[in-house]
C-alpha cells in the first residue's frame, strides 16, 4: 500500500513588531509506504521562502529581507496494532538568509509512540 499526501500553503504575516513583517509562501510533501510486515517508511520534504519588510533589529548588522526554509525527514514507523504503534525519525532543516545572523541549520531525531483511542 502507498499512501501520498501533498499541502501547499500561502502565509502572510502583518505583525506589527520590528522585521517581523513579512510573506512567506511554503509547500510540504510527504510519501508514506508499506515496508515488510508491520514496518512503514515516510519521507517528506518542505521549502519555505519569506520576504521581510520591517525595519530590522539595531543590533543586528545586516537587515533580514529574505530567508529561505528547506526540510527533509525520514521515518519509520512500527505498527504493533490498530491502535498502537512507535516511529523513529530524521529530519533536517538548512535555513538560509541574506543575513548571517538568521542562518542556521538543525538535525532532529527523535522516537515515540501513539496510542489511538
Amino acid at each position: 500500500e502507498l499512501r501520498r499526501d501533498l499541502m501547499g500553503l500561502v502565509v502572510e504575516d502583518d505583525a506589527d513588531g520590528s522585521n517581523f513583517d513579512y510573506e512567506a509562501h511554503q509547500v510540504s510533501a510527504k510519501l508514506s509506504s508499506h515496508l515488510i510486515a508491520s514496518l512503514w517508511g515516510q519521507v517528506d520534504f518542505s521549502a519555505r521562502i519569506a520576504d521581510y519588510d520591517g525595519p530590522g533589529f539595531g543590533f543586528i548588522p545586516v537587515r533580514r529581507k529574505e530567508q529561505e526554509v528547506f526540510g527533509y525527514g525520514v521515518a519509520l514507523v512500527w505498527v504493533f496494532c490498530p491502535n498502537l504503534s512507535a516511529d523513529a525519525f530524521y529530519r533536517r532543516q538548512d535555513i538560509d538568509s541574506n543575513s548571517a545572523s538568521f542562518r542556521s541549520d538543525r538535525n532532529q531525531v527523535g522516537g515515540g509512540i501513539t496510542f489511538r483511542f
